[in-house]
């Protein structure tokens, strides 16, 4: 497993990554101080997870970003179990066609093992295990190579280096859910008797919902908008199972991740990874603009970049910083903000000739 090792930094803690024992006896150290992680609650217990993890099986380093919803449980198993299915799925791995099947087989595993749980627990009291969920975002440093995968609404963003010192912010993964026009489309189109697919907020129109229930259209879990036999039942809300949605046609949402390779320079010199607590609130120009002001101090980079979301929800809600920090994870806060979680790559030095 995972070494992290807490640094602090003024009030705040950041986790910095390492190799197990074992990792470091069989393969050389290429983790250490290269993957810092800031995370910053506002539900209680906090639904966001983080893992990052030296590979056995090819020179590579996992890191991953697990934005949980109805519950903290998925998030916790898929960043416990994820690296590990995906460094087996690796063995013998010799293409970029190998790395992604590797990943999606990865990805088929946290599911099933979750359909297999919710399978024996939802008809014996716990609905819960049906209506739990998790966004998923990794990446996979190898052979000059980045690989992210992603299903949710989690964003990966790199920050490459231009001519003048500053840096260019290029997207790394496209974000899945109902509040994108092009979601809404293809839900439309693949669902086109069913006028409630996605439904909106009438006072906000970009809180938008599949089947006015969930927002991500890709995630692992929330079995209840997949399979019709956590959909349909015959126990009373106050049990705390939800009401079935008639005429059930899912799969409704896919816990498939979409996976890009991209080819790394020596002008990519950061990765940032975020849950989408933190990218409401900064926009990738302003990661680039801090990456830029703190060139030579990860730490500071990782901790300025949760400053900046604090800054603007104070901003945007009308509330003071002192309330913000005073405030325990809970209701009150998570009705204030999201859980951030933010995992700062450092891919400096990391070029191969």
């Amino acid at each position: 497993m995972t070494m992290l090792g807490l640094l602090t930094i003024r009030d705040q803690s950041i986790n910095q990554c390492a190799p197990s024992q074992e990792n470091q006896e069989r393969t050389r150290n290429i983790l250490t101080n290269r993957v810092f992680i800031m995370q910053y609650p506002a539900n209680e217990p906090c639904e966001d997870r983080f893992n990052c993890y030296q590979l056995k099986n090819i020179e590579g380093y996992y890191s991953a970003v697990f934005d949980g919803h109805g519950g903290w449980q998925l998030s916790e198993y898929a960043m416990r179990q994820l690296h590990i299915y995906i460094d087996q799925e690796l063995k013998g791995a010799k293409n970029d066609s190998d790395v992604k099947n590797a990943i999606k087989k990865a990805f088929d595993k946290i599911e099933n093992d979750w359909i297999a749980v919710a399978k024996q627990t939802f008809d014996k009291g716990f609905p819960q295990s049906a209506y739990v969920g998790s966004c998923a975002l990794v990446t996979i440093v190898y052979n000059n190579k980045l690989y992210v995968a992603n299903a949710g609404d989690s964003k990966g963003v790199m920050l490459r280096q231009k001519e003048d010192g500053s840096y260019e912010a290029v997207n790394l993964s496209k974000t899945f859910n109902a509040n994108k026009s092009y979601e809404q489309e293809r839900l439309k189109e693949q669902f086109k008797n069913e006028k409630d697919i996605v439904r909106c907020k009438q006072v906000e129109k970009k809180a938008c919902y599949v089947k006015g229930g969930l927002m991500p259209t890709r995630s692992f879990g929330d079995l209840r908008l997949k399979m019709s036999e956590f959909n349909f039942h015959n126990y009373s809300p106050d049990l705390g199972y939800r009401i079935p949605i008639p005429q059930f046609t899912g799969p409704y949402v896919t816990h498939e991740p979409d996976i890009q390779v991209y080819d790394l320079t020596e002008k990519d010199q950061f990765i940032i990874l975020a849950s989408d607590g933190l990218w409401d609130e900064i926009s990738r120009k302003r990661a680039a603009v801090l990456a830029k002001d703190h060139d030579k101090e990860m730490k500071e980079l990782t901790m300025e970049l949760l400053n900046a979301a604090l800054e603007n929800v104070s901003k945007e809600r009308s509330v003071s910083r002192e309330f913000i920090a005073q405030t325990p994870p809970g209701k009150l806060k998570r009705n204030i903000l999201d859980d951030m979680t933010i995992v700062v790559v450092s891919l400096k030095n990391q070029f191969k000739q």
